[in-house]
């Protein structure tokens, strides 16, 4: 939640993180773009399923 919030709150030239502002700068590029904060235990659903996927190919 802290990164979201670093890369949707915070001006690239007033960010501390090198990291963070290359972000800024990749998604001021963009003409559409979102960012959305998913908590530990979704990703770990969704983690599981794309690794499901990739190896029962067959019953997709």
């Amino acid at each position: 939640m802290e990164v979201v919030k670093a890369i949707l709150g915070s001006n690239s030239t007033v960010s501390n993180s090198s990291l963070i502002r290359r972000i800024q700068s990749i998604l001021a590029q963009e003409n559409q773009w979102f960012l959305l904060y998913i908590s530990r235990e979704q990703n770990q659903v969704a983690d599981y399923l794309a690794k499901q996927a990739l190896t029962r190919k067959d019953d997709l």
